[in-house]
């Protein structure tokens, strides 16, 4: 049986901060509803997002799938808190094209299918020009395995049956037998953001939110059909567009 202890990653790459116990289920999926919206930082020296927070992360997050519902949208500051809560910015360049810390956001969600439909299948898009999903059988790290949905085993367990990974640039989907809609159904969703450019004429481009640069954008959603996935809503497009000016503006006042 193949498990990554959580406590070993823990030890590493420190903790990430999301936000605090929620009073009810995050609810999402693949249809036309509002999304749900949460903000997070990350922290440690490989730039990483735990879903839950850090003190909470062994207590499932429990995410409702109604078919009716927008995705569950994070935004993510480029940004470390540590653990007294202070806050420093985070800088992401290419290194040449080569996998290192600077470039790559490890994201790992330990979700509870709850509610009462089961899930056959995850999808996720990154929305920020310059940034996609790591191939799906690349493991940058030795202590975490490639991107995947596996059991929650105190850690990273066996992968879900039946589970395919499927990357195309800025989406990610994840195909897997049903999983019951029920508290007991515990599961780690894990994969990486890369950073891989904007300009491709400034091999030295550092890429933060304090050069004015948005925030990581990321939507996901199950659908409980192995539907195709969602596209973006209107005001998701708004985001890329407001992204875009961004960085306009940043590249002219640098000129």
């Amino acid at each position: 049986m193949r498990r990554v202890t959580l406590v070993g990653v823990v030890a590493v790459v420190l903790v990430v901060v999301a936000p605090g116990a929620r009073a009810l289920p995050i609810v999402a999926g693949g249809g036309g509803g509002a999304a749900y919206e949460t903000h997070h930082y990350m922290g440690g020296e490989v730039y990483t997002l735990f879903i839950p927070e850090d003190a909470r992360f062994y207590e499932a997050e429990p995410v409702v799938l109604d078919p009716s519902a927008g995705p569950w949208r994070k935004t993510v500051e480029l940004a470390r808190r540590n653990w007294q809560g202070e806050i420093s910015p985070a800088e992401f360049n290419e290194h040449a094209g080569q996998l290192h810390w600077e470039n790559l956001v490890v994201v790992l969600e330990h979700l509870a299918v709850s509610g009462d439909t089961p899930w056959t299948d995850w999808h996720e898009q990154v929305i920020n020009e310059g940034w996609v999903w790591l191939e799906a059988d690349v493991a940058p790290w030795a202590f975490l395995p490639a991107s995947g949905v596996y059991y929650y085993e105190s850690g990273v367990g066996d992968p879900v049956p039946g589970l395919t990974v499927t990357v195309d640039g800025t989406s990610i989907d994840y195909m897997f037998d049903e999983l019951p809609a029920n508290d007991d159904t515990e599961v780690v969703i894990l994969k990486y953001a890369h950073f891989v450019g904007v300009d491709p004429g400034n091999p030295d481009e550092v890429y933060s939110t304090a050069n004015g640069d948005p925030p990581l954008v990321i939507v996901e959603y199950p659908t409980g059909d192995g539907g195709e996935p969602l596209i973006p809503e209107p005001t998701t497009l708004a985001l890329l567009a407001l992204g875009g000016i961004g960085l306009l503006r940043r590249r002219k006042r640098r000129e």
